[in-house]
């Protein structure tokens, strides 16, 4: 038994395969991204006979999550400023917003940062990117107390 395979992305390869009494097989064959063709041809004994029969199987990579990391301030952090600048990377291509309102750009290798302005006490900032039909969240607490002096 012959199986013929190509794909979009590469050209045709050819694997033989013995099948067992019952006249099953398996065989694997990688597939690429997109359409692919595979082309089952059997021998029937030891006459000249074939039968052929193709497949078409279309196979999506799942996409990778989309990374978001906050670096810079930890979270739980107690700060003596109201300024607080948040950093942080993700994909270079993301939209990234904090707190719903306030941009973040990242830069060719995904790092990007936003200052803000705390209240005093507890402030919970939320972290957002987005980069196509993916979106990724994270949230950080910060203790804002201004020092007294």
């Amino acid at each position: 038994m012959e199986v013929n395979y190509s794909s979009e992305a590469q050209d045709e390869r050819a694997l033989r395969v013995q099948a067992d009494g019952s006249g099953d097989f398996s065989a694997q064959v990688p597939l690429a991204n997109g359409n692919n063709v595979l082309e089952v041809i059997s021998y029937h004994g030891a006459s000249d006979q074939q039968e052929r029969q193709s497949l078409l199987l279309h196979y999506s990579e799942a996409p990778l999550p989309l990374p978001l990391r906050v670096t810079e301030p930890e979270d739980g952090a107690t700060v003596s400023h109201q300024e607080l600048t948040v950093i942080g990377t993700t994909a270079p291509d993301a939209l990234v917003v904090i707190n719903g309102i306030i941009p973040a750009h990242p830069d060719d290798e995904g790092r990007w940062q936003a200052t803000m302005f705390l209240q005093r006490g507890l402030n919970e900032i939320q972290i957002t990117a987005t980069l196509e039909s993916q979106t990724a969240n994270a949230t950080i607490n910060i203790e804002y107390e201004p020092d007294q002096g």
